[in-house]
């Protein structure tokens, strides 16, 4: 016997119940649909339109796989940017910080800005 939060006793049937796994087309998994990523960052379903053909389909998921995201920003754009030096992770120009010892390029994340009589960024290796 359980006893629920109202402290009411909660009985159990004892009766068994059998679930079966349906192998059918109208199974759950079946509804599932592959997201794609838009220009603008986001995430969105594939078109409906089931008269389309499948390899314009393919194009479109290509297109959006030569997408990167920025790691300081996170804008999106297929060109292609530096990396971090540390991590190797893709950055934006503007995102890009050289070290002041060893003049490498690096992610906010993997550098520091040291305030001593100006501010200077270094990296994590030069610390």
């Amino acid at each position: 016997m359980n006893v629920t939060s109202a402290n009411l006793p909660e009985t159990m049937d004892a009766t068994t119940t059998t679930t079966t796994t349906p192998t059918s087309p109208t199974s759950p998994t079946s509804h599932l649909q592959q997201l794609l990523l838009t220009p603008h960052g986001t995430l969105a379903k594939p078109p409906l339109d089931s008269q389309a053909p499948q390899h314009s389909r393919g194009a479109e998921v290509s297109q959006s796989a030569n997408l990167s995201a920025c790691v300081g920003c996170r804008r999106v754009s297929s060109e292609l940017w530096g990396s971090c030096r540390y991590c190797e992770c893709k950055l934006c120009e503007t995102c890009q910080r050289a070290c002041h010892f060893c003049g490498g390029s690096f992610c906010p994340k993997c550098s520091l800005a040291v305030y001593l009589q100006e501010e200077r960024v270094v990296c994590l290796s030069c610390c």
